[in-house]
């Protein structure tokens, strides 16, 4: 539904029984085995006819069936004709739960470190005080977990939807059936500096990659569909601190991205923890008690 709908956009969806050409709705289409959000472009005795705006066919006409109206969940809520929107609401969810073992570890940490900030030492009613050693460790842990987590929420998708027929068409979203189709496609990097693109490929090979300082030039190649329909390929773009080199990023995101994030992140706040380390007296209060404020106080008086 680009550009009307992104990739990982969120909406809402309320229930409707008068469908019109140019509404928006989300339907469940059998023959993907999924749910489709789509323009209604049309209606014929056999159901709706529906399209998405990237697309240069409706989906009838590459073969899917017409959408009945039982089929149909409900109408995409808009405001002046354009939908309400969520931006990257299905990367935050999806990132949520793909690194949940890391969120969990720093939320944690988290409870530990203030479980034994409010513990007491035996039955001593006088109140500790919170000394730089209390608060550095737990402040790099709290440091890393946020920043991997930032590198992984932040990554870039671009979606790419092709539609597979049984003809030849030199339509750039036509693929025919039983060919593979190469593409090149230009990517904005980074603008942040000291960091590291990553590319990764879903649904299609990555063959060539070319880069300058603004852009990524990746050259794919999409394998060829089975049969008719519509086919969507992604490329994800993750920035890393340049701690690593760029072949070595590259390997460690295919096992897993957590990996290369923790392991930069590592590098780059761990020389920060140890240069502390050696600046500050880490048995110096981060806050002075009160009663030391009322013993300088005092010594002022007199």
């Amino acid at each position: 539904m680009e550009p009307t709908i992104h990739t990982n956009d969120g909406f809402f969806v309320t229930s409707s029984n008068s469908i019109e050409a140019g509404d928006i709705v989300t339907f469940w289409a059998p023959q993907r085995d999924s749910y489709v959000t789509h323009r209604v472009v049309g209606q014929s005795d056999s159901g709706y006819i529906t399209k998405g705006d990237n697309n240069p066919t409706s989906d009838q006409s590459t073969g899917y069936s017409h959408v009945k109206q039982n089929e149909i969940v409900g109408e995409v809520v808009t405001y002046h004709g354009a939908p309400i929107l969520i931006p990257k609401y299905g990367s935050t969810v999806s990132a949520l739960r793909g690194y949940s073992p890391v969120i969990l570890l720093g939320l944690g940490l988290l409870l530990l470190i203030r479980m034994g900030g409010t513990a007491t030492q035996g039955a001593r009613p006088t109140r500790s005080v919170l000394r730089i050693q209390d608060v550095m460790l737990p402040l790099l842990v709290v440091s890393v977990v946020s920043l991997v987590g930032f590198m992984l929420v932040g990554a870039s998708v671009h979606q790419f939807t092709f539609v597979a027929v049984a003809t030849t068409s030199d339509t750039p979203n036509i693929i025919t059936v039983g060919e593979s189709k190469t593409t090149t496609m230009m990517i904005n990097r980074s603008t942040t500096p000291f960091t590291r693109s990553v590319v990764t490929a879903e649904n299609m090979q990555i063959t060539e990659q070319s880069r300058n300082e603004s852009s990524i030039t990746v050259t794919t190649r999409i394998p060829p569909p089975e049969s008719t329909g519509r086919y969507v390929s992604r490329l994800s773009t993750r920035h890393y601190p340049a701690v690593l080199p760029l072949s070595l990023l590259q390997q460690l995101d295919r096992i897993h991205p957590v990996i290369p994030a923790s392991i930069s992140t590592l590098l780059v706040m761990t020389p920060v923890y140890l240069l502390s380390l050696l600046i500050f007296d880490r048995k110096t209060p981060v806050r002075p008690s009160r009663s030391r404020w009322l013993y300088r106080l005092k010594e002022v008086v007199k």
